[in-house]
């Protein structure tokens, strides 16, 4: 598994980010959002939305909803949230199994972790952490072989 690591200074330097993520997704791939509460893993989806053309002020938290479709960019995005989601609950009611595989799309999930089981080959993570001032954040990517 690649790792990089990434420490950027405040959202301008998020932004960036997302726009150089934006330029390398495609439809079918898969990405982990992990890291705490109020780190920023929403944030990243609303400016990957930006760069791809669609309305970045429809983005919002899918915790309550779990999941939020995005399709008026130049690819659609499939924003997924389990955090409200028991580790015992069956998720065949999310349909995230066909969501993952409409092949489509590009799909962010947010705590992955009961998801485990049914995530695709190929699947990407992307964590993020407080940085040490707190406009920081430090990103670290994991590439699956």
């Amino acid at each position: 598994m690649a790792e990089q690591e990434k420490l950027i200074a405040d959202l301008a330097e998020l932004a960036d980010f997302a726009a150089s993520l934006a330029g390398s997704l495609s439809p079918g791939q898969v990405y982990l959002l992990t890291g705490d509460l109020g780190v920023g893993k929403t944030t990243l989806v609303r400016e990957v939305c930006r760069c791809l053309g669609g309305d970045a002020e429809r983005v919002v938290s899918p915790s309550y909803t779990l999941v939020q479709e995005y399709e008026d960019g130049r690819i659609p995005i499939v924003h997924i949230d389990l955090y409200r989601v028991d580790p015992g609950q069956s998720l065949d009611s999310l349909f995230l199994e066909e969501l993952l595989e409409r092949g489509d799309s590009v799909a962010f999930i947010e705590w992955p972790g009961v998801a485990e089981p049914m995530l695709p080959a190929g699947t990407k993570e992307i964590r993020l952490e407080f940085g040490p001032a707190p406009t920081m954040r430090k990103i670290v990517t994991h590439v699956e072989s």
